[in-house]
């Protein structure tokens, strides 16, 4: 009986990969694009919990945010998820559900004024 057993798996690659291997101004693979991925990630975990989010006009975004330009300013949508508060999206239901968020939105573990988490208060209301 062979010592290691290989298994496949078959995942979405937005969701597992994003190389990076070109330095900034390069066409593709760059480190704004990875951030990019992540940021989409997370956009996507908020969604997947019941969340959404809202433009500066109070317009509901779209469910896949679009990138304007490759300025990291400019993303349509700039969300990121503190592994303090979740790793893979688990976990989001409590921080998220039935709320809305401005971009950019930042969800992090520490606690804020009174106890009050920072999650809750990153720009965010009830829907």
């Amino acid at each position: 009986e062979p010592l290691f057993r290989s298994q496949l798996l078959e995942v979405l690659r937005e969701d597992e990969f994003s190389p990076l291997k070109n330095g900034p101004g390069a066409e593709k693979d760059t480190p704004v694009s990875a951030r990019e991925a992540l940021m989409n990630l997370h956009y996507r975990y908020v969604l997947a919990a019941g969340g959404s989010f809202r433009d500066e006009s109070g317009q509901k975004m779209p469910l896949i945010p679009l990138r304007r330009s490759s300025s990291l300013s400019n993303f349509s949508v700039e969300c990121e998820i503190s592994p303090l508060v979740s790793y893979a999206g688990e976990g989001l239901e409590g921080f998220v559900r039935d709320k809305y968020f401005e971009a950019p939105c930042y969800l992090d573990g520490e606690d804020g004024e009174n106890g009050e988490s920072k999650a809750k208060r990153t720009k965010v209301g009830d829907k």
